[in-house]
């Protein structure tokens, strides 16, 4: 009797100890913000209607390896998420789908241009990953495929300065 006592109020301990940063968050995966001309109203809208993520896509052109090339965009839309507690997070994808496979320096390239997005925007998350052919030629369809086995770690929160793996 005493350990089932003793396990339930470690159960509990652990269940009140629990921090409220695994709650539930809800978000949108739309470049409207980025775009808009008018950030705020957008992430205003936004957090009225209880979201507080937005993933916005952010493209590499391996012709352009280490220039963001919607930067002004991302530096007009950014500071607004962040006035409006919305955490931005960047979904990075190669502009064609055969690009960090075109060249032997390409995936290097690539992994340059994600240090150089954390280094520019060292505030908001980043997704590791790309669009890429399965095969060279075969025609088959584009799958997620991971960029490198360790990314750069310089990411964080957009909203808060919390480091993110």
């Amino acid at each position: 009797m005493q350990r089932a006592f003793i396990g339930v109020a470690l159960t509990l301990t652990m269940l009140l100890a629990a921090p409220a940063a695994h709650a539930a968050r809800f978000g949108i995966a739309d470049d409207a913000g980025k775009y808009a001309e008018n950030p705020a109203s957008f992430y205003r809208q936004l957090r009225g209607l209880g979201m507080t993520e937005n993933r916005i896509r952010v493209d590499w052109n391996p012709d352009r390896p280490r220039t963001i090339v919607e930067k002004s965009f991302l530096d007009r839309a950014l500071p607004a998420a962040r006035a409006q507690g919305v955490k931005v997070v960047f979904h990075v994808y190669a502009l064609n789908p055969t690009a960090l496979t075109a060249s032997p320096g390409a995936a290097d390239e690539f992994a340059a241009f994600l240090e150089l997005l954390a280094r520019t925007y060292p505030r908001c998350g980043t997704t590791w990953w790309a669009t890429s052919r399965t095969s060279r030629g075969s025609g088959s369809p584009s799958s997620l495929r991971p960029v490198a086995e360790q990314p750069p770690r310089a990411t964080s929160s957009c909203s808060r300065a919390r480091t993110t793996g």
